[in-house]
């Protein structure tokens, strides 16, 4: 009993470590072969595990503590519930840090300006999303966002996924991902119809230190203007097309935001399973996230709405396919059905050991089908060139 107060001090007294934690209960877990204290000692890690923490970047010089406004942190520890059928940290788990930590970041940004309202941040598009290697359940997760651009009326955050195991004491880049919010006013009582028409936010502009870095988010903002356009362009000439239905679920309280707007992250979370249902179907295969693209959402998903998800692949090379992906928000009222959002989720099999396995080609039949395939076939040839570039930069 004894071991387990010390941990109960440690784990809740002012100053405690999350990794002299973790330690603690590992230790408590195998005194006594794990019998006596291990019980309670468990249930006190799943408490100290499950909260996570949203933070702002400190930094510190010899005079003063600044708090850095245009950053945060999160830091969390991967529980079982977290995993998906491989045993791996789930991707749609991954894809609601990221948005969590963007989210807290762009509003933050945005409020630590003099403005005359208090303005909160909502997901307009991410423009893609990397899963350089697999996250472990029982490692800590640490997400950073940074705000790196903004334009008249978005805000640009990186965020960088760091898996620490703080047992090794080791740190590995998990994701990479770069994500656009808009601001609109806070208003906590307002009703769906009123939340819709309120206007975008002007966003404080952001300073740069050095020119080139200026001139670099620029032309990032430049490219995700066109790729706006494009895929616009692409929906009107080629509409899309129903994928098979995969999830529908119902929207509560515990999935949104205390304006009763629905969290990004749920809703990607939602999408990447729906992506993985597809995948699995195609491959017969267990399938993981390696990256998605141009998730742009469209319409405002709320409180009490019903989602339907469909999903479709698009795209077959030999060792990965592309699913697309469409999220449709319906009133429980009218039943009115209107497409919210849509990405592209690239996945790839794997067998038993975790090796990379060929991947069924896909058919294309109808024009708009063929259209999609052609296009995401450019894309692929144009990442790999990309990242055969990058490998030779790093050998020379």
């Amino acid at each position: 009993m004894s071991f387990v107060l010390n941990i109960f001090s440690s784990l809740f007294g002012e100053g405690s470590g999350s990794g002299g934690v973790t330690m603690a209960i590992i230790k408590a877990l195998t005194i006594g072969g794990g019998v006596v204290a291990g019980a309670s000692a468990l249930a006190l890690f799943k408490r100290f595990a499950s909260r996570s923490s949203i933070h702002a970047v400190v930094r510190c010089s010899e005079d003063k503590v600044v708090h850095d406004h245009s950053a945060s942190v999160i830091s969390r520890v991967m529980l079982p519930d977290d995993a998906n059928p491989g045993g791996n940290v789930h991707g749609g788990t991954i894809l609601k840090m990221i948005d969590e930590a963007g989210w807290a970041t762009a509003t933050r940004y945005f409020n630590q300006a003099d403005a005359q309202v208090v303005g909160v941040a909502g997901l307009g598009r991410i423009e893609r999303v990397n899963f350089h290697q697999p996250m472990f359940i029982g490692e800590l997760a640490h997400i950073s966002a940074h705000v790196t651009y903004t334009s008249p009326h978005c805000i640009e955050v990186t965020v960088k996924v760091v898996a620490e195991n703080v047992i090794t004491d080791t740190n590995r880049l998990t994701n990479t991902a770069r994500l656009w919010y808009i601001v609109k006013e806070f208003k906590e009582t307002s009703a769906p119809e009123e939340l819709k028409k309120l206007p975008s936010l002007p966003v404080p502009r952001l300073e740069f230190e050095w020119p080139e870095e200026e001139k670099e988010a620029a032309q990032r903002y430049a490219t995700h203007k066109k790729a706006i356009k494009d895929r616009h362009e692409l929906h009107q000439n080629h509409p899309v097309e129903e994928g098979h239905p995969v999830l529908i679920h119902l929207v509560l309280p515990s999935d949104c935001y205390k304006t009763g707007v629905a969290q990004a992250g749920v809703i990607l979370k939602l999408m990447d399973t729906a992506a993985g249902v597809e995948s699995v179907r195609h491959c017969r295969t267990n399938v993981v996230t390696a990256s998605l693209e141009s998730i742009t959402f469209l319409e405002t998903i709320f409180n009490g709405n019903l989602v339907e998800l469909t999903a479709k692949p698009v795209f077959t090379s030999n060792r990965s396919m592309d699913v697309e992906v469409n999220v449709y928000a319906i009133d429980p009222r009218s039943f009115e059905r209107t497409l919210a959002a849509h990405s592209i989720f690239t996945f790839v099999s794997l067998d038993k050991q975790h090796r990379p396995l060929p991947i069924p080609p896909l058919e294309p039949k109808t024009d708009n089908e063929r259209i999609r395939f052609d296009r995401r076939k450019e894309n692929y040839e144009k990442r790999k060139e990309e990242r055969l570039k990058r490998k030779q930069q790093k050998q020379q």
